[in-house]
């Protein structure tokens, strides 16, 4: 998931009984038509686009024994130059890394508030929009603001500080290989990279030790990878 305060992060929690990824997408894509005049839909990937093509929202789900949660984010305003360069890290071309994991399918993409004339700036827009889905979403149609913070919600700075951890951000990262134009291959597993058995954790540490290194160019050439990652 890509976030952006040009960004409308929008949230579907239920029960796992009554989990439906495609009603609660046609509610969205129903809120935008009410706001905006333009032909909006869900594509075979479950994203909502515009005219067919150009993508606004991506979506994602994680089902518990009992719970559901979908998630997606809808594009009004975001800074589209960062957008690219977080999904197309240009230091990181085809083969310098080898992953298993699920990839993204790249598509072209479309910020809402261009799609109108007077369709209002980005925050205008995005009230706008939370508005529609309000009142497509419950009868009386509140939007109830809240503060995120320990005094509201016991506990949430320590879930903060478990997604800021060393942990979250390397640790639970699906398994992958760097490789080097020297045809070298490093596994890294649970966010620790085996160097000829000795198996170290990726940080800005790791990057001046191997750029220190004396035993060949192929770490000092490893580092950089490792910066371009991180």
């Amino acid at each position: 998931m890509y976030h952006d305060l040009g960004n409308l992060n929008i949230s579907f929690m239920t029960t796992k009984e009554e989990y439906n990824r495609i009603r609660n997408l046609e509610l969205i894509c129903a809120a935008i038509r009410s706001v905006m005049n333009v032909d909006v839909s869900i594509n075979k990937r479950d994203d909502i686009v515009i005219d067919g093509e150009r993508k606004v929202s991506g979506t994602a789900a994680k089902l518990s024994r009992i719970g559901a949660y979908h998630h997606c984010t809808l594009l009004v305003s975001v800074d589209s130059s960062s957008l690219h360069t977080a999904l197309n890290n240009p230091a990181l071309g085809p083969g310098v890394i080898e992953t298993n994991a699920t990839r993204s399918v790249r598509s072209p993409v479309e910020n809402l508030a261009n799609m109108e004339a007077g369709a209002g700036d980005g925050e205008r827009l995005i009230l706008r929009l939370e508005e529609a889905i309000a009142r497509l979403a419950s009868e009386d149609g509140d939007i109830i603001n809240v503060e995120p913070c320990e005094e509201n919600y016991a506990g949430i700075e320590k879930i903060v500080q478990g997604y800021e951890s060393w942990d979250w951000i390397f640790g639970k990262s699906p398994k992958f290989t760097v490789n080097t134009s020297y045809g070298t291959k490093y596994p890294v597993i649970n966010g620790k990279i085996d160097l000829s058995g000795s198996k170290e954790e990726l940080s800005i540490e790791l990057i001046d030790k191997l750029r220190q290194s004396h035993n060949s160019n192929d770490l000092r050439l490893l580092s950089e990878t490792i910066k371009d990652i991180i």
